[in-house]
């Protein structure tokens, strides 16, 4: 039998390789189906040395070369289990060392992929009713606080300002003629008073006058009835006239005196009329100057201004858009991002404020950030939520709550990330715990009471 009839181990070059294990029982298989035709070809030979003395040699040799290659197939078939069980044994090495290690990380730090970045957000939106005249920045660029963002159509309350500066003047007039008629009224109240001491003093040199024609007619009375002739029955009459004359002008002047007293009340209420007048002027006068600070406020309301510094995001405005208050325009973040972590309840009692604390965040891949615990929400999400749930309605059912973490980032760590970092990404931070001491557990500062110590002081 020629040598092609034999199959060559070599072969199996031609056998695809999936994997270590298929490739050893494919060259096991084949060493068997060798073997078989060994066997055969040897029953063969010795048939054929009998009948051919001359074959013999030939067929010798034959067998020498089939034993030499069943040999050299047991010892490949040894040599793949050993490969087989040193690549078990290394993969078990592995695991076994990995899982340690990962079982050592574990044990002293806390992790959750139920976090998030987040920042704050600052929504613009008008004071005033308005239509848009200008837009002065577009999406994501960076502005300052201060720097103007919106510009509306301001003439509607330049026209409005006006009409309140207009005002103001017609009320500081009005003030002006009120403090003229408050002098014209004091001046007038003064002679008044001036006319009632001049009446007063009429009505005393009346009486007066009255008293010396009363004197006279009574002794020229007297005179004339006891004798006849020591008087004039003329002069009698004279007196008498005087007497009633006097009399006339006392009452004279008493009306004088009193119309005077009526005058001077009469300036008195004419003096507080425009003294009323000066203080309805002045009213006038304050509120058309609030009407004027109005006015200007809501002029300078047509530019709407950043409140902080920040990136703008979500920009809606448009030239020509009319806006009411409180419609967005656009919002702005701020630069100051940090990580909410939502850890389980059953992973708070190592965390304290300020451990460090490795940071992976999805949108930044093979990159770590360091940062460090800053506080505990007061608080589980559910208890702030918009429906909190009733424990005591009859149906509870026991659910680990999550506490949401503040972890403010390191400064340095995300410096060269800062523009990629935005509230709202996924991220997997590690607190690192191995400094957590149960029986002298370390006490922190809750954040804020270090102002109202000082405010104390």
């Amino acid at each position: 039998m020629s040598d092609s009839t034999v199959p060559d181990t070599d072969s199996n070059r031609d056998v695809p390789s999936d994997d270590v294990g298929t490739r050893l029982d494919r060259i096991a298989a084949a060493l068997e189906k060798q073997n078989e035709l060994t066997q055969k070809e040897g029953e063969g030979g010795d048939k054929e040395d009998g009948d051919h003395g001359a074959g013999a040699h030939y067929g010798g040799e034959e067998n020498r070369k089939q034993k030499g290659r069943k040999r050299k197939g047991f010892f490949q078939k040894i040599g793949g289990k050993r490969t087989l069980i040193i690549v078990g044994a290394i993969i078990l090495l592995s695991v076994v060392f990995f899982g340690v290690r990962y079982w050592m990380y574990a044990s002293g730090h806390e992790m959750t992929d139920d976090a998030y970045t987040a920042g704050h957000t600052h929504q613009i939106s008008p004071r005033i009713t308005g239509t848009i005249d200008k837009v002065l920045v577009d999406d994501n660029w960076y502005v300052k606080a201060g720097q103007p963002l919106v510009q509306l159509d301001p003439s509607d309350y330049q026209v409005a300002l006006q009409r309140s500066q207009a005002q103001l003047k017609q009320s500081e007039a009005q003030a002006l003629q009120a403090r003229a008629t408050i002098a014209q009224a004091q001046a007038e109240l003064k002679q008044r008073e001036a006319q009632v001491t001049q009446s007063q003093a009429q009505v005393g040199q009346a009486s007066a006058q009255l008293e010396i024609a009363q004197i006279n007619f009574d002794r020229d009375s007297q005179l004339f009835q006891k004798d006849m002739k020591a008087v004039a029955k003329a002069d009698v009459d004279s007196t008498k006239a005087t007497l009633d004359s006097a009399k006339a002008n006392l009452e004279a002047a008493k009306a004088t005196g009193e119309s005077n007293v009526a005058e001077v009340e009469t300036s008195k209420a004419n003096l507080q009329s425009a003294q009323a007048q000066l203080e309805n002027a002045n009213a006038g006068i304050a509120a058309a100057k609030a009407a004027v600070a109005n006015a200007e406020l809501q002029l300078a309301y047509c530019t709407i201004p950043s409140p902080v510094n920040g990136r703008i995001a979500q920009k809606s405005a448009e030239t020509g858009n009319q806006v009411q208050p409180g419609g967005a325009l656009m919002a702005v973040v701020e630069d100051n991002v940090w990580v909410l972590a939502n850890l389980k309840e059953t992973q708070l009692k190592r965390v304290q404020i300020g451990q460090p604390v490795e940071i992976s965040i999805d949108a930044i891949p093979n990159h770590t950030f360091a940062g460090k615990v800053d506080s505990l929400q007061p608080g589980s999400g559910s208890n702030f939520a918009l429906l909190p749930p009733d424990n005591a309605t009859g149906n509870f059912i026991k659910i680990v709550q999550r506490i949401p973490v503040k972890i403010v980032f390191d400064p340095e760590s995300i410096r060269d990330f800062r523009s990629k970092i935005v509230p709202g990404l996924s991220t997997e931070p590690s607190i690192d715990v191995s400094n957590y001491d149960e029986k002298h557990p370390r006490s922190t500062q809750i954040p804020g009471t270090e102002r109202q110590s000082e405010h104390a002081q």
